[in-house]
């Protein structure tokens, strides 16, 4: 019985956001006596995905569902076998849930299963996911941190036997044995990569839980982590060893005690019972069972038989004795004829032998002798006259195939044959060579292969006349979409058409012939131009890797700056906070230009969060991983490339996670703080000017902004006005602190989810009050970009082919340099960057030959 209670702490930590209660953590607690959580134990689940972008969510909740269910429905005792048969069971699910998911959601599972029984301890684990065990001030990790071994890091590449990825995953299996003042920590394997030896044995083996859990927490805000999940089980003791023993606390918490060890013993022996009627119950419906009733029935006695007694061999048949006739004398007319005397002493042995010599002779009656009568051949039908050559070909082939490596083996000698005469009149030899019908052999595969050819060419032209009809089909469902009266009735066409088109395109058929499939091409394009044409999508066809970045890390802020021709890319990584530099059309990969560490003045910089242009010089801003530090600003020196750091007042105050969007114009800073919505200053916009960062900032919105929230901005950019962008799109146009006007964007379809906003800068504008230049929205979600003018109308919608292989779904920032017909665009998305000439809008339905009787825009999603 145990002499412990349980208490529980954890957290959560999604998208950069705590919750109390993870969702990645999971428990099983017994809720009566004959529940079977009462025998097994008590049940903690951790889930870790490998890849959180691709259901993640889903994949953890199907496995931890699945192994609560298969361990408690489990009939073995055994705890560890339970457990080896939940993840076996957990690991085929989810392996199914993968077969039927695209290619990049799938996503592989990592998981702890730690079971409490007593005083004992079960943990079964599947790579990736973290295990810590503080048993009398001693530290166990399950498995063992590489960090810890002196490594430089852990690995991050899926482990081979996560759940999920294929059929056979064996988990790692511990036992430990706990008590009163132990703890056992459960946690995801992002958090532990960060978790030092030390601070962990500090942590686990000498300070409270709940303190233990507010320095995880500290530690994941430091690190930037956006996802992570721990739970800490405290093991307490029933009495507490400082209170009296007869006093009224001691005696209530010893009662307690007893009666949980009581509860304990009776729960213990109720599962066991209902476990052993559940065992019987299985039997009865049929469940084989190893045990025997019953003894098969042992044979009688044998009868003892006297071997000198040979009697009972009377009973057994026997071969007639060789008589005296067969070795008397033969008459000469026995030896007439060419076959062999043995047949003829086989015949003379059966029959009684006749005397051919001088006898009186006997009359004969002919007409007694019996006439020998021969049965009627029944004419062949003409079925038959035709199947015989065939069955004759499969005849001679079963009997090829019944003698085929006979010959191979030893064939014995032949037995002595007689002499046979031959007489000079009888002489002759017939011939044993059988008449095969070559003729009709050959007429066979003959007709055959001619049939054979002449299905195949049928089966060709019904299925060339069948993609033709398709295609037919698809042209006219074209050509309905061209002729349509307005915009909605085209789409409509085109939904259909796009529909039939996905069906053909799947068939490995159709394109594999060349001239099929560019046909189907060439259909496809001219579909995708009618629908860019209606709902002003442009496709961006010719995207070009620019560069890559070193680390798998993800793009988060770009910047690009023209430089004679050859154009500077300035760009940080979200996770590890170093700012590169790349210059267009280099051979060399990207440079680190400032990460986290590098000595500036004598003093280590914090991970890079911003990146700017302040005066046509580059300017970078730190996060420190210590909330109540300051942040600083370093402005690069072109001319002796070096780095000069400067303090900014006020920055502890600063939310890390997400970090605040910071513009510069005129030497001085705008700050805006995305995750401070619950403060005096939410929804502000901070100003520090120039040359006086070392003061505290001023608010730059003096006045009223009516309707327009800014404290749901999502992204704030400058040119000498401030604009701010909402979620659905919409734009406040801020001069001077005050809101002078607002853009708002049409309805689309899907709605437009806005995450990250640019401001094109026209070349001809001499202040920023003629800049003219549209906004190019970012929506990540839906994989697009959307251009819209200053007016509020739809320029054009920037999307992917869909045969494209480049998916935009971690498109975080956007630029456009250039005027005119040079416009270049690029894209930072994922860990990599594109670019290419910004499209030109797409012409008006009617000049594809349709016409158009709906003015406004109405967008649809391009499958």
């Amino acid at each position: 019985m145990s002499r412990y209670k349980l208490q529980t702490y954890q957290f959560g930590i999604v998208n950069g956001l705590r919750q109390d209660v993870s969702d990645r953590i999971n428990s099983a607690m017994p809720n009566n006596l004959f529940a079977p959580e009462a025998r097994k134990g008590h049940l903690f689940v951790l889930t870790d995905a490998v890849n959180e972008g691709a259901r993640g969510k889903e994949a953890c909740d199907l496995v931890t569902q699945t192994i609560i269910k298969a361990f408690y429905a489990d009939t073995s005792f055994s705890i560890t076998s339970g457990l080896r048969n939940a993840l076996k069971t957990a690991n085929t699910a989810l392996y199914e849930f993968n077969f039927k998911a695209a290619h990049h959601q799938k996503t592989a599972v990592g998981c702890t299963c730690a079971v409490l029984r007593n005083n004992d301890l079960y943990i079964a684990q599947v790579q990736p996911t973290q295990a810590y065990i503080a048993h009398r001030g001693q530290l166990r990790a399950l498995p063992t941190n590489p960090s810890w071994q002196g490594n430089v890091s852990s690995s991050t590449i899926m482990p081979p036997n996560a759940l999920g990825t294929s059929l056979f995953s064996e988990p790692e299996m511990f036992r430990n044995v706990v008590e009163a003042g132990d703890m056992l920590v459960l946690c995801s394997s992002r958090l532990a990569r960060v978790l030092g030896r030390a601070d962990a044995e500090r942590m686990f083996c000498l300070s409270e839980a709940a303190a233990s859990l507010e320095e995880l927490y500290a530690i994941t805000r430091r690190n930037n982590l956006n996802e992570a999940h721990v739970a800490l089980i405290d093991m307490l003791p029933f009495v507490d060893p400082n209170s009296e023993l007869l006093s009224a606390e001691g005696l209530a918490e010893r009662g307690k005690a007893a009666a949980s060890v009581v509860g304990e013993w009776i729960s213990d022996v109720t599962a066991n019972a209902a476990l052993m009627v559940r065992r019987d119950k299985d039997d009865e419906n049929g469940e084989p069972s190893s045990a025997i009733d019953e003894l098969p029935p042992m044979p009688a006695e044998l009868e003892e038989v006297d071997p000198r007694d040979m009697g009972w061999l009377n009973e057994r048949p026997r071969y007639r004795p060789r008589s005296l006739r067969d070795a008397e004398q033969w008459l000469p007319s026995s030896y007439l004829g060419e076959t062999s005397m043995v047949a003829a002493i086989q015949a003379a042995s059966s029959a009684p032998s006749i005397d051919l010599t001088d006898m009186e002779p006997l009359p004969i009656d002919f007409a007694a002798v019996p006439v020998p009568q021969r049965d009627p051949v029944v004419p062949l039908t003409g079925w038959q006259k035709f199947t015989a050559p065939f069955r004759y070909l499969l005849a001679a082939i079963v009997t090829f195939i019944a003698n085929f490596g006979r010959s191979s083996r030893p064939i014995a000698p032949p037995l002595p044959r007689f002499a046979q005469a031959r007489g000079g009149d009888l002489s002759y030899r017939r011939s044993r060579r059988r008449n095969i019908p070559w003729t009709l052999i050959a007429l066979l595969i003959v007709l055959v292969g001619g049939g054979w050819f002449y299905v195949q060419d049928r089966r060709l032209q019904n299925t060339e006349a069948a993609y033709q009809d398709s295609l037919n089909v698809a042209n006219a469902k074209f050509d309905a979409a061209v002729r349509a009266t307005d915009d909605r009735a085209a789409l409509e066409e085109l939904g259909e058409l796009d529909t039939h088109l996905e069906t053909l395109g799947s068939d490995q058929g159709y394109m594999s012939n060349p001239t099929r499939k560019a046909d189907y091409l060439a259909l496809r394009k001219k579909s995708d131009n009618l629908r860019a044409s209606i709902d002003r999508t442009s496709f961006l066809t010719d995207l070009k890797l620019v560069t890559t970045m070193p680390t798998s890390d993800t793009i988060g802020k770009l910047i690009v700056t023209p430089n004679t021709g050859k154009n500077d890319l300035y760009f940080i990584g979200t996770e590890n906070g170093t700012l590169y530099s790349y210059s267009e059309g280099s051979s060399s990969p990207p440079i680190s230009l400032l990460k986290d560490g590098d000595e500036i003045a004598g003093l280590p910089a914090a991970p890079i969060r911003s990146v700017m242009l302040r005066e046509g010089e580059l300017a970078a801003i730190d996060a420190p991983p210590n909330l109540n530090a300051q942040s600083n600003i370093y402005f690069y020196l072109s001319d002796t490339k070096t780095w000069v750091s400067r303090t900014i007042q006020g920055s502890e105050l600063w939310t890390r996670q997400p970090f605040p969007d910071i513009e510069t114009y005129g030497g001085g800073l705008y700050v805006y703080d995305l995750g401070r919505t619950d403060s005096a200053t939410a929804g502000e916009i901070l100003r520090y000017r120039s040359g006086e960062f070392a003061n505290l900032p001023e608010n730059w919105i003096t006045t009223s902004t009516g309707d327009f929230n800014t404290k749901s901005v999502v992204d704030v950019a400058i040119d000498g006005r401030i604009y701010m962008l909402q979620p659905d799109g919409t734009v406040g146009i801020f001069e001077g602190g005050a809101l002078i006007d607002t853009v708002t964007v049409p309805a689309l379809d899907p709605p437009l989810r806005a995450r990250r906003l640019f401001v094109e800068q026209e070349v001809s504008a001499e202040t920023f009050r003629d800049n003219q230049g549209n906004f190019f929205i970012v929506d990540a979600v839906n994989q697009r970009i959307v251009e819209v003018n200053r007016q509020g109308e739809i320029v054009q919608q920037l999307k992917m082919p869909s045969t494209s292989t480049i998916k935009l779904e971690l498109l975080n920032d956007v630029a456009v340099i250039g005027s005119g017909s040079s416009k270049m665009l690029y894209l930072a998305n994922s860990n990599r960057i594109y670019s290419m000439v910004l499209p030109s809008p797409p012409p008006p339905r009617e000049s594809l030959g349709g016409t158009t009787t709906t003015p406004t825009v109405q967008i649809t999603p391009t499958p």
